[in-house]
Protein backbone atom coordinates (compact mmCIF):
# COMPACT_ATOMS: atom_id res chain seq x y z
CA UNK A 1 0.00 0.00 0.00
CA UNK A 2 1.27 3.38 -0.91
CA UNK A 3 -0.02 6.82 -0.06
CA UNK A 4 -0.56 8.83 -3.36
CA UNK A 5 -1.71 12.12 -4.33
CA UNK A 6 -3.00 13.01 -7.87
CA UNK A 7 -0.99 15.83 -9.34
CA UNK A 8 -2.09 17.41 -12.44
CA UNK A 9 1.24 19.07 -13.56
CA UNK A 10 3.06 22.22 -13.36
CA UNK A 11 -0.24 24.47 -14.09
CA UNK A 12 -1.50 22.18 -10.32
CA UNK A 13 -1.66 25.10 -7.62
CA UNK A 14 -0.40 22.24 -5.57
CA UNK A 15 3.35 22.31 -5.64
CA UNK A 16 5.77 18.82 -5.48
CA UNK A 17 6.50 20.62 -1.83
CA UNK A 18 3.67 20.64 -1.07
CA UNK A 19 3.13 16.90 -1.48
CA UNK A 20 6.23 16.84 -0.31
CA UNK A 21 4.97 17.96 3.10
CA UNK A 22 1.72 16.58 3.24
CA UNK A 23 3.58 13.13 3.82
CA UNK A 24 2.91 11.34 -0.13
CA UNK A 25 4.99 8.68 -1.02
CA UNK A 26 4.34 8.15 -4.97
CA UNK A 27 2.26 10.30 -7.56
CA UNK A 28 -1.03 9.84 -9.88
CA UNK A 29 -0.71 11.88 -13.10
CA UNK A 30 -1.58 11.92 -16.84
CA UNK A 31 -0.43 13.86 -19.44
CA UNK A 32 -4.02 16.24 -19.88
CA UNK A 33 -2.16 18.15 -22.04
CA UNK A 34 -1.64 15.32 -25.08
CA UNK A 35 -4.49 15.34 -27.38
CA UNK A 36 -6.84 12.08 -26.90
CA UNK A 37 -6.03 9.64 -29.19
CA UNK A 38 -2.68 10.50 -29.59
CA UNK A 39 0.51 8.54 -28.23
CA UNK A 40 2.34 9.51 -24.97
CA UNK A 41 6.20 9.68 -26.11
CA UNK A 42 8.65 8.69 -23.98
CA UNK A 43 10.25 12.21 -24.19
CA UNK A 44 6.44 13.84 -22.77
CA UNK A 45 6.61 11.00 -20.36
CA UNK A 46 10.25 11.08 -18.88
CA UNK A 47 9.53 15.04 -18.93
CA UNK A 48 6.58 14.64 -15.91
CA UNK A 49 8.54 11.77 -14.50
CA UNK A 50 11.69 14.69 -13.72
CA UNK A 51 8.49 17.51 -12.48
CA UNK A 52 8.02 14.99 -9.95
CA UNK A 53 11.41 14.14 -9.33
CA UNK A 54 12.60 17.52 -8.49
CA UNK A 55 11.56 20.22 -6.43
CA UNK A 56 11.95 24.17 -7.55
CA UNK A 57 15.39 24.64 -6.72
CA UNK A 58 16.24 20.88 -8.50
CA UNK A 59 16.46 19.15 -5.00
CA UNK A 60 15.63 15.44 -5.72
CA UNK A 61 11.58 14.87 -3.80
CA UNK A 62 12.03 11.11 -3.33
CA UNK A 63 8.85 11.24 -5.35
CA UNK A 64 7.92 9.04 -8.35
CA UNK A 65 5.27 8.81 -11.02
CA UNK A 66 3.56 5.75 -9.85
CA UNK A 67 -0.12 5.43 -11.23
CA UNK A 68 -1.46 7.23 -14.89
CA UNK A 69 -5.17 8.56 -14.06
CA UNK A 70 -6.02 8.27 -16.73
CA UNK A 71 -4.86 7.29 -20.20
CA UNK A 72 -7.82 8.49 -22.16
CA UNK A 73 -10.17 6.37 -24.59
CA UNK A 74 -11.06 8.67 -27.20
CA UNK A 75 -14.31 8.85 -28.72
CA UNK A 76 -13.76 7.10 -31.52
CA UNK A 77 -13.11 3.89 -29.78
CA UNK A 78 -16.21 3.99 -27.42
CA UNK A 79 -18.40 4.65 -30.85
CA UNK A 80 -16.15 2.29 -32.77
CA UNK A 81 -16.19 5.69 -35.38
CA UNK A 82 -13.61 7.69 -37.86
CA UNK A 83 -10.07 6.36 -36.40
CA UNK A 84 -10.89 4.01 -33.77
CA UNK A 85 -8.54 1.52 -34.77
CA UNK A 86 -5.31 3.76 -35.22
CA UNK A 87 -6.85 5.00 -31.52
CA UNK A 88 -6.18 1.88 -29.89
CA UNK A 89 -2.75 1.38 -31.85
CA UNK A 90 -1.85 4.86 -30.34
CA UNK A 91 -2.98 3.94 -27.03
CA UNK A 92 -1.00 0.46 -27.54
CA UNK A 93 2.29 2.46 -27.92
CA UNK A 94 1.43 4.68 -25.37
CA UNK A 95 1.26 1.87 -22.90
CA UNK A 96 4.33 0.48 -24.61
CA UNK A 97 6.22 3.82 -23.79
CA UNK A 98 4.71 3.87 -19.88
CA UNK A 99 6.30 0.44 -19.11
CA UNK A 100 9.02 1.17 -20.32
CA UNK A 101 9.60 4.25 -18.36
CA UNK A 102 8.69 1.60 -15.40
CA UNK A 103 4.99 2.99 -14.99
CA UNK A 104 2.95 -0.16 -14.60
CA UNK A 105 -0.75 0.73 -13.38
CA UNK A 106 -2.69 2.82 -15.60
CA UNK A 107 -5.98 3.80 -14.55
CA UNK A 108 -9.10 4.56 -17.58
CA UNK A 109 -12.70 4.84 -18.19
CA UNK A 110 -14.87 4.08 -20.67
CA UNK A 111 -17.49 6.92 -19.57
CA UNK A 112 -19.44 8.19 -22.92
CA UNK A 113 -18.85 12.02 -23.83
CA UNK A 114 -18.35 13.18 -20.39
CA UNK A 115 -16.18 11.83 -18.05
CA UNK A 116 -16.54 12.10 -14.15
CA UNK A 117 -19.36 15.07 -13.77
CA UNK A 118 -19.86 17.57 -11.20
CA UNK A 119 -21.76 21.01 -10.73
CA UNK A 120 -19.72 22.83 -8.75
CA UNK A 121 -15.96 22.57 -8.54
CA UNK A 122 -15.78 24.40 -5.51
CA UNK A 123 -18.78 23.66 -3.32
CA UNK A 124 -17.93 25.26 0.36
CA UNK A 125 -18.56 23.01 3.29
CA UNK A 126 -19.86 24.20 6.97
CA UNK A 127 -15.66 24.50 8.01
CA UNK A 128 -14.48 26.56 5.22
CA UNK A 129 -13.13 23.83 3.13
CA UNK A 130 -14.09 23.11 -0.67
CA UNK A 131 -15.02 20.56 -2.45
CA UNK A 132 -16.58 19.15 -5.61
CA UNK A 133 -19.87 18.51 -5.66
CA UNK A 134 -22.39 16.40 -8.06
CA UNK A 135 -26.11 18.25 -7.22
CA UNK A 136 -28.97 16.08 -9.23
CA UNK A 137 -31.18 19.17 -9.16
CA UNK A 138 -28.41 21.59 -10.84
CA UNK A 139 -27.92 18.88 -13.12
CA UNK A 140 -31.30 18.54 -13.92
CA UNK A 141 -31.69 22.13 -14.63
CA UNK A 142 -28.38 22.29 -16.78
CA UNK A 143 -30.21 19.13 -18.62
CA UNK A 144 -33.75 20.44 -18.74
CA UNK A 145 -33.05 24.07 -19.52
CA UNK A 146 -29.74 25.08 -20.35
CA UNK A 147 -28.40 22.21 -22.55
CA UNK A 148 -32.39 21.49 -23.90
CA UNK A 149 -31.64 18.22 -24.62
CA UNK A 150 -34.82 16.66 -26.18
CA UNK A 151 -36.54 14.36 -23.91
CA UNK A 152 -34.66 15.46 -21.39
CA UNK A 153 -37.30 16.02 -18.66
CA UNK A 154 -38.52 12.30 -18.82
CA UNK A 155 -35.21 11.07 -17.84
CA UNK A 156 -35.78 12.43 -13.99
CA UNK A 157 -38.88 11.66 -11.42
CA UNK A 158 -41.62 14.14 -11.14
CA UNK A 159 -39.85 16.07 -7.72
CA UNK A 160 -36.58 16.19 -9.20
CA UNK A 161 -37.84 18.14 -12.65
CA UNK A 162 -40.22 20.70 -10.38
CA UNK A 163 -36.83 21.25 -8.44
CA UNK A 164 -35.30 21.86 -11.21
CA UNK A 165 -37.41 24.39 -12.85
CA UNK A 166 -37.46 26.02 -9.72
CA UNK A 167 -33.89 26.69 -9.38
CA UNK A 168 -33.45 27.67 -13.16
CA UNK A 169 -36.17 30.12 -12.79
CA UNK A 170 -33.64 31.73 -9.95
CA UNK A 171 -30.36 31.59 -11.83
CA UNK A 172 -28.78 34.62 -12.86
CA UNK A 173 -26.73 34.70 -16.17
CA UNK A 174 -23.34 34.14 -14.09
CA UNK A 175 -25.15 31.25 -12.84
CA UNK A 176 -26.13 29.14 -15.60
CA UNK A 177 -22.62 29.93 -17.41
CA UNK A 178 -21.10 28.30 -14.70
CA UNK A 179 -23.04 25.11 -13.80
CA UNK A 180 -22.82 24.79 -17.85
CA UNK A 181 -18.76 25.00 -17.50
CA UNK A 182 -18.56 23.25 -14.40
CA UNK A 183 -20.32 20.36 -16.28
CA UNK A 184 -17.91 20.27 -19.35
CA UNK A 185 -15.28 20.78 -17.71
CA UNK A 186 -13.52 17.77 -17.69
CA UNK A 187 -9.55 17.92 -15.79
CA UNK A 188 -7.19 20.62 -14.80
CA UNK A 189 -5.25 20.74 -17.90
CA UNK A 190 -6.90 18.66 -20.32
CA UNK A 191 -6.62 19.34 -23.99
CA UNK A 192 -10.37 19.05 -25.01
CA UNK A 193 -13.16 21.17 -23.43
CA UNK A 194 -16.88 21.09 -24.77
CA UNK A 195 -19.13 23.91 -25.64
CA UNK A 196 -23.02 23.07 -25.67
CA UNK A 197 -22.68 22.61 -28.98
CA UNK A 198 -20.28 20.18 -28.73
CA UNK A 199 -21.83 18.27 -26.09
CA UNK A 200 -25.04 18.16 -28.04
CA UNK A 201 -23.35 16.89 -31.13
CA UNK A 202 -21.26 14.45 -29.53
CA UNK A 203 -24.83 13.25 -27.70
CA UNK A 204 -26.03 12.53 -31.88
CA UNK A 205 -23.78 10.18 -32.11
CA UNK A 206 -24.72 8.10 -29.28
CA UNK A 207 -28.33 7.93 -30.98
CA UNK A 208 -27.78 4.30 -31.85
CA UNK A 209 -25.22 3.29 -29.25
CA UNK A 210 -26.99 0.99 -26.27
CA UNK A 211 -25.91 0.06 -23.36
CA UNK A 212 -25.19 -3.58 -24.63
CA UNK A 213 -23.35 -2.03 -27.64
CA UNK A 214 -21.06 -0.07 -25.70
CA UNK A 215 -20.23 -2.99 -23.33
CA UNK A 216 -19.52 -4.64 -26.89
CA UNK A 217 -17.19 -2.26 -27.71
CA UNK A 218 -15.18 -2.14 -24.54
CA UNK A 219 -14.62 -5.84 -24.91
CA UNK A 220 -13.56 -5.28 -28.41
CA UNK A 221 -10.74 -2.87 -26.70
CA UNK A 222 -9.85 -4.61 -23.74
CA UNK A 223 -9.32 -7.67 -26.17
CA UNK A 224 -6.90 -5.93 -28.02
CA UNK A 225 -4.70 -3.56 -25.29
CA UNK A 226 -5.13 -6.13 -21.98
CA UNK A 227 -3.42 -8.89 -24.01
CA UNK A 228 -0.70 -6.78 -24.63
CA UNK A 229 -0.90 -5.19 -20.72
CA UNK A 230 -0.31 -8.98 -19.39
CA UNK A 231 2.84 -9.33 -21.56
CA UNK A 232 4.02 -6.09 -20.71
CA UNK A 233 3.52 -6.57 -17.07
CA UNK A 234 1.12 -3.80 -16.34
CA UNK A 235 -1.99 -3.59 -14.82
CA UNK A 236 -4.89 -1.60 -16.41
CA UNK A 237 -7.72 -0.65 -13.84
CA UNK A 238 -11.38 0.76 -15.05
CA UNK A 239 -12.66 3.17 -12.93
CA UNK A 240 -16.16 3.44 -12.50
CA UNK A 241 -18.82 5.48 -13.97
CA UNK A 242 -19.26 8.44 -12.08
CA UNK A 243 -21.96 9.45 -11.18
CA UNK A 244 -23.24 5.51 -11.27
CA UNK A 245 -26.12 6.06 -13.46
CA UNK A 246 -26.86 7.36 -16.94
CA UNK A 247 -26.76 10.69 -17.70
CA UNK A 248 -28.07 12.64 -20.62
CA UNK A 249 -29.63 9.90 -21.96
CA UNK A 250 -26.24 8.08 -22.32
CA UNK A 251 -25.51 4.45 -21.37
CA UNK A 252 -23.52 3.76 -18.69
CA UNK A 253 -21.65 0.18 -18.37
CA UNK A 254 -19.30 0.36 -15.36
CA UNK A 255 -21.80 1.32 -12.73
CA UNK A 256 -22.69 -1.70 -11.11
CA UNK A 257 -21.09 -5.46 -9.63
CA UNK A 258 -23.05 -7.23 -12.74
CA UNK A 259 -21.80 -4.95 -15.57
CA UNK A 260 -18.25 -5.66 -14.09
CA UNK A 261 -18.55 -9.18 -14.15
CA UNK A 262 -19.87 -8.64 -17.54
CA UNK A 263 -16.01 -7.03 -18.59
CA UNK A 264 -14.28 -8.85 -16.23
CA UNK A 265 -15.45 -12.51 -17.11
CA UNK A 266 -15.53 -11.19 -21.26
CA UNK A 267 -11.38 -10.37 -21.26
CA UNK A 268 -9.81 -12.78 -18.25
CA UNK A 269 -6.92 -11.56 -17.61
CA UNK A 270 -4.90 -10.52 -14.52
CA UNK A 271 -4.20 -7.36 -16.59
CA UNK A 272 -7.53 -6.93 -16.44
CA UNK A 273 -8.07 -4.95 -13.51
CA UNK A 274 -10.47 -2.22 -11.40
CA UNK A 275 -10.08 1.00 -9.93
CA UNK A 276 -11.18 1.13 -6.01
CA UNK A 277 -12.69 4.70 -6.12
CA UNK A 278 -13.98 4.85 -2.71
CA UNK A 279 -15.08 8.55 -3.44
CA UNK A 280 -17.18 6.92 -6.36
CA UNK A 281 -18.43 3.77 -4.48
CA UNK A 282 -19.40 5.88 -1.42
CA UNK A 283 -21.84 8.16 -3.70
CA UNK A 284 -22.91 4.87 -5.08
CA UNK A 285 -24.62 4.08 -1.79
CA UNK A 286 -26.73 7.74 -1.48
CA UNK A 287 -27.15 9.05 -4.56
CA UNK A 288 -30.78 9.06 -5.76
CA UNK A 289 -30.68 7.61 -9.56
CA UNK A 290 -32.19 8.62 -12.42
CA UNK A 291 -35.30 7.12 -13.73
CA UNK A 292 -33.99 4.70 -16.45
Amino acid sequence: MQQTWRWFGPADTVTVETMMQAGVEGVVSALHHVPTGAVWSPAEIELRQQQIAKMANGRLSGLAWSVVESLPVSEDIKKQKGAWRTHIENWKQSMRHLASAGIEVICYNFMPVLDWTRTDLAWERPNGARCMRFDLIDFAAYDIHILARPGAAESFPDDVREAAAARFAQMSEADKEAIAGNVVFGLPGAAERFSLDDVRTQLGEYDNISEEKLQGHMIDFLSEVAPLAEELGVRLCCHPDDPPFPLLGLPRIMSTEAQYSKILDAVDLPANGVTLCSGRWARARTTTPLRS
